[in-house]
């Protein structure tokens, strides 16, 4: 593990943008993903790092959209909030890992407040379709997104069971 943090924070931090990016033939791919995060939840961000990169999660022209934790950031030119799939859908994956790795790091209370909006979208969406849905839309809960599958309780089923219950205190 503090061989892959040294390597990760060697290779991969861009100290212009404060951001960890991938890596590929060399050099960095330059784009905002939420998948970028999961140096949180490893652990292996320093702690002079940390304000910075969580910067990045509270920025709303970023990650912090109506719907938090877009799987790519709203200012990205390929941003497609309502039609993309991974080009700016929400993930249950990447959010419940992005809330752990900011409690893992301090932010509580940031964590609580992202678990609760993301929370309360799906279940708005819930109400309002009767079913679970695999990703949601980052800028609105009121209808399905374009690409986005319903009765999907594998994943899907993070918010009203684990992010209901380990960020906001209740089990459903």
């Amino acid at each position: 593990h503090a061989e892959l943090a040294r390597l990760i924070n060697a290779l991969c931090y861009d100290e212009s943008s404060g951001f960890y990016f991938d890596r590929w033939e060399g050099g960095l791919i330059k784009r905002f993903h939420a998948g970028a995060f999961w140096p949180l939840i490893a652990g292996v961000v320093p702690p002079e790092r940390v304000a910075r990169y969580v910067a990045l999660i509270r920025d709303p022209a970023k990650f912090n959209r109506p719907v938090p934790f877009p799987s790519l950031a709203a200012d990205d030119p390929d941003y497609a909030p309502e039609t993309g799939y991974w080009t700016g859908a929400v993930w249950p994956p990447t959010t419940y890992a992005l809330l752990r790795g900011l409690r893992l790091v301090g932010e509580e209370d940031l964590a609580v407040t992202f678990a609760r909006a993301y929370y309360n979208a799906n279940a708005h969406l819930f109400a309002r379709t009767g079913t679970i849905w695999e990703n949601l839309s980052p800028e609105q809960c009121e209808r399905p997104k374009a690409k986005s599958g319903d009765s999907f309780c594998g994943w899907g089923a993070l918010a009203p069971i684990s992010i209901a219950r380990e960020f906001l205190g209740f089990v459903p």
